[in-house]
């Protein structure tokens, strides 16, 4: 077992300096990737009950659409979050 030392170790330089530009580019970037896709769904919805109507469906399966559109949202919002990073995004604006 290691002995304890009290304090962590220093980062390499360059991934200090990622890590304090994470904050306030990296979470914008996560921020606004989220609103731009649920967004994307919000409006559907509202051009989906223009134009098709109300459509009447039961409890459990409404609750299976919305964890599905949850679901795909999260997923395409996080996909795009990390290809901006890993391209460079958050540590070299």
């Amino acid at each position: 077992m290691l002995p304890k030392l009290g304090r962590a170790p220093s980062p390499h330089p360059a991934l200090q300096r990622s890590a304090t530009r994470y904050w306030p580019t990296g979470v914008g970037i996560s921020l606004s990737n989220t609103l731009l896709v649920f967004g994307g769904f919000v409006a559907g919805a509202v051009l989906w009950q223009r134009f098709a109507g109300t459509v009447y469906v039961r409890p459990v399966v409404a609750t299976l659409v919305v964890a599905t559109v949850a679901f795909v949202a999260t997923a395409i919002a996080d996909w795009h979050t990390k290809n901006v990073m890993l391209r460079g995004g958050a540590i070299n604006a």
